[in-house]
């Protein structure tokens, strides 16, 4: 069997003729009945959604419990820390959620959601869009919030977190590329009125747009205010510095006294590397 004849047997809908379609009020042409609502693809689309759901909320709270508590059984980071660790846990899974229940609904009721004829006759229906939208995004989100709390010794706790954060930033823009896809959503709204759809619909658009919009402005209040700099211990990171240096000017002092030709090779290494850490 190649591979078009298994897509049209598993994948594929049965026959497209049998779909109606109208103009919205905004003259797209849109899909008002779809008579394929528990055909094979789109099962195949509920359960890799409710599955991507799961598996993603699992690890969230996974590597949430696991890194908040020392394996004697104490709180392992101070009571700020882990409230904005909470925070980013149960907004990360809101997102997914919310994200996860609209994509369900809009295939369960196409037709509620004047989903425009071009996407609806795609090559492989919506699974090209609908699907990877949110499997993508969910997987983005899954990765960058799990990496930011397995590393929030680096990310919350110390002083050079904003050293840390220049290594690692894709990890906070993989967040913002999650809350940009699931935010995409809200172009329902360029297929038709906001008072043409049902309330049910309007409900679960608006509840994976906020969800998304939520997260994004928590995110970047992470970034700015928290990630990029810590002033709280901006302090201690001078002192060091300060310290570094001082002992570098005194080994350079003795080593001038104990040999004038500089030829104390481990002296010489000793100054670099304070020097290294004062900058």
């Amino acid at each position: 069997m190649s591979f078009m004849e298994f897509a049209n047997k598993y994948i594929y809908r049965p026959n497209l003729e049998e779909v109606g379609y109208g103009d919205s009020s905004y003259g797209v042409l849109v899909v008002k009945h779809d008579p394929f609502v528990f055909s094979t693809d789109r099962w195949f689309i509920y359960i890799t959604i409710a599955l991507g759901m799961v598996v993603s909320i699992y690890i969230l709270f996974k590597v949430y419990n696991k890194t908040s508590t020392s394996s004697f059984g104490e709180p392992f980071f101070a009571p700020d820390v882990q409230i904005k660790r909470k925070w980013l846990t149960l907004l990360s899974c809101l997102s997914i959620i919310a994200s996860g229940v609209h994509h369900i609904d809009n295939f369960l009721r196409v037709d509620q959601y004047f989903l425009p004829a071009g996407i609806y006759n795609g090559s492989f229906f919506i699974l090209d869009v609908g699907l990877a939208n949110c499997i993508i995004a969910a997987f983005l989100l899954t990765i960058g919030a799990a990496h930011i709390l397995r590393n929030s010794t680096y990310y919350f706790a110390q002083y050079d977190s904003h050293v840390y954060f220049d290594r690692h930033h894709i990890v906070l823009y993989m967040v913002y590329i999650h809350c940009v896809m699931i935010w995409s959503g809200q172009l329902h709204y360029a297929m038709e009125s906001f008072y043409n759809f049902s309330i049910v619909s309007n409900i679960s658009i608006l509840m994976e747009g906020w969800s998304a919009i939520v997260l994004n402005i928590y995110v970047i209040y992470l970034h700015c205010y928290v990630f990029a700099s810590n002033p709280a211990v901006a302090a201690e990171a001078d002192q060091e510095n300060t310290s570094n240096q001082e002992q570098a000017s005194l080994i350079e002092k003795r080593s001038g006294l104990d040999d004038k030709d500089g030829t104390d090779r481990e002296v010489e290494m000793k100054t670099n590397i304070l020097r290294r850490r004062s900058k």
